[in-house]
């Protein structure tokens, strides 16, 4: 369902692909995530519990976030953990690489901001009544500069979430259900 390479890697190649299994009736039934060094061989590392079908993964120097039935981080140290603070399953994770105690989580319920690490969230949706943001991208250069991908396009705001500008870039809609969204780092 997805496919990610981590561009934090300043050797060799690590790709990350999320599976998702249906049922017969359509259903979601299982999600696996898969690490990859040469694109042939996968190993499973982690098993998310729950079922979601939306998935998205940040990549910072020394951690790694998804969201997807929860919120996990993986760091060498601590492996893979769940740090799941919020009411509801996030589908979208972005981290700042400028300060990651800034962190955006995309709910079904709209945008939250953290600015301790994931402990708190605080809403970040003014103006974004009604959409549900699949990917998002917050700027290294600017932290309150940000980005969300959602069903009805792309929408960007320069005040942490505070009001947002929709972007006509036809960026909108179910794209062969990519939710790939990213700043340039330069």
């Amino acid at each position: 369902r997805r496919i990610w390479f981590n561009p934090a890697v300043s050797s060799g190649l690590q790709a990350f692909a999320y599976s998702v299994e249906h049922t017969a009736h359509g259903f979601t039934a299982d999600a696996h995530l898969y690490r990859s060094s040469d694109l042939e061989t996968w190993t499973e590392i982690i098993s998310p519990s729950a079922s979601q079908g939306a998935a998205q993964m940040t990549f910072l120097d020394s951690e790694i976030w998804l969201a997807s039935d929860g919120l996990y981080q993986y760091t060498q140290v601590t492996g893979w953990q769940d740090v799941t603070t919020m009411g509801y399953p996030p589908v979208a994770v972005s981290v700042s690489p400028a300060d990651t105690q800034v962190m955006y989580i995309g709910t079904d319920f709209g945008v939250e901001k953290s600015v301790d690490g994931g402990e708190n969230w605080s809403d970040a949706n003014q103006e974004l009544a009604g959409i549900v943001p699949d990917a998002m991208a917050v700027s290294p250069h600017d932290l309150d500069t940000l980005y969300v991908r959602t069903l009805q396009g792309i929408f960007k705001s320069t005040t942490a979430g505070n009001d947002w500008q929709y972007l006509d870039h036809g960026g909108g809609g179910y794209s062969g259900g990519d939710n790939i969204l990213a700043v340039d780092h330069d």
